[in-house]
């Protein structure tokens, strides 16, 4: 049965990454029955503040996307506090949490996160939180050159498996790589869908995310050259 509480926090600095990473992976979790909290859907006149520490505290997987400007805002860098203090045992009753850090469009290295902002002791009570995040395994995620679904599709799946594996979430959610997500159709069905696209421009993009929400819902979709594919059909474009 499903938690009432939220199962995942995602800290991020939302300028770099609210409209992209953000959106879809939160689009992701929730069309797997996880529930997300994202600061851009609370409701008006909350407290946010005190929203935003009770998310955390609640959330089993907490979800730290480090971007360019992360170490500018306050608001990240003491989430990350917060995140950290929980995982160390230091403000709450210790009980199994999960923590995925993604570096996005960053070096993996603590020479882009040292913070811009606050007072020494603050900067060094952040900078203990975030080297302690490095200590962690974390993902590298490179706009340039990452196909948008199927690069986050890894992350929800490590979520997926550590919320199952805390009964948060019945076994059957869990999909494996037999899911239509995931399925090369070597002989596509013309009659579902085709995306016309300039492949340069948007097939890592628009084109993987579309294409992920539509198969992950069982609709055959034709994308001509699909790099990501990695078995190349040749198709009748005409007839597709």
């Amino acid at each position: 049965m499903m938690s009432s509480e939220y199962n995942v926090f995602i800290c991020h600095r939302g300028d770099d990454t609210k409209k992209n990473i953000v959106s879809v992976l939160q689009g992701i979790l929730h069309s797997k029955g996880i529930t997300c909290f994202v600061d851009y859907k609370m409701d008006e006149g909350t407290a946010v503040k005190s929203a935003i520490e009770q998310a955390i505290e609640n959330s089993l997987v907490h979800i730290v996307i480090l971007s360019e400007d992360f170490k500018g805002s306050r608001w990240c860098l003491n989430e990350v506090l917060q995140i950290m203090n929980i995982r160390n045992g230091i403000t709450t009753i210790s009980k199994p949490r999960k923590i995925i850090t993604i570096f996005y469009n960053v070096a993996s290295s603590m020479d882009v996160l040292k913070p811009s902002v606050g007072t020494e002791n603050q900067k060094e009570a952040w900078i203990k939180a975030l080297e302690g995040l490095l200590n962690l395994k974390f993902h590298e995620y490179n706009s340039e050159t990452a196909f948008e679904w199927e690069e986050l599709q890894h992350i929800v799946s490590e979520v997926e498996e550590f919320l199952i594996s805390q009964h948060i979430l019945p076994h059957q959610n869990r999909h494996d790589e037999g899911d239509c997500t995931w399925r090369t159709d070597v002989y596509p069905d013309y009659e579902s869908v085709f995306i016309c696209h300039y492949k340069k421009d948007t097939q890592r993009n628009v084109v993987s995310v579309l294409r992920g929400i539509l198969r992950s819902r069982g609709i055959t979709c034709v994308v001509a050259d699909y790099a990501k594919e990695g078995v190349q059909t040749k198709l009748d474009i005409d007839k597709a």
